[in-house]
């Protein structure tokens, strides 16, 4: 089957409506030119998981009902609530209308240019709104950096979506939260000057 073809139509589903696949998609686009059997291979198990999971979809929920919308109950999430939703003890500004964000990296583990995978989600009523994966343009010295470079690309998606959510008056009144796994990418991004791990990163 024509490989190029096949990536692209995997795209439009993970650019629609499957976040899910958007990792796979990014490595398997990577070998367009020149793919090999296993690529072959890996994009048919791609498409035998989006048809064995086409039933499973992304539900947003309101703060208040809505008159004119009928009252369904929402489908039975596959994971715990518990495993999915924040403690609002922890963080009391977090509700279904508060926009959030989840940000992560890799680090060097593509070992032809040993660059950095960035991918980042937002979060608006329960489920995604925005997501996004992409191979960073530049090698990371250390992982922190590299999630560095991923929480700072996920800060400017978000002042981009909280201008969105502005224009159709859905205006975000605290900070936006955006969650980060690595310690030293947050005391780099707290810190007031450079520290040696983040001296030559100058802009």
């Amino acid at each position: 089957f024509p490989y190029r073809k096949a990536i692209g139509e995997l795209i439009w589903a993970m650019i629609s409506c499957r976040p899910d696949i958007s990792f796979p998609v990014v490595k398997l686009s990577q070998f367009s030119n020149n793919p090999a059997k296993i690529h072959y291979e890996a994009v048919k198990y791609l498409f035998r998981y989006v048809a064995g999971t086409r039933k499973l979809g992304m539900t947003y929920w309101r703060t208040t009902p809505a008159d004119d919308l009928p009252d369904i109950a929402p489908p039975t999430p596959l994971a715990p609530p518990d495993d999915v939703r924040h403690d609002t003890s922890e963080f009391p500004t977090l509700t279904s209308s508060t926009m959030h964000g989840y940000v992560d990296a890799d680090w060097g583990t593509d070992i032809r240019h040993r660059r950095s995978v960035t991918g980042i989600t937002f979060m608006l009523g329960g489920a995604a709104i925005a997501w996004k994966t992409r191979v960073q343009p530049t090698v990371s010295l250390s992982s922190s950096e590299a999630e560095f470079l991923a929480a700072s690309d996920a800060g400017r998606m978000a002042l981009w979506l909280r201008s969105i959510l502005k224009e159709i008056d859905v205006p975000q009144q605290h900070a936006t939260l955006i969650f980060e796994d690595n310690r030293g990418a947050r005391l780099m991004a707290n810190a007031s000057q450079p520290t040696k791990g983040s001296r030559h990163i100058d802009i």
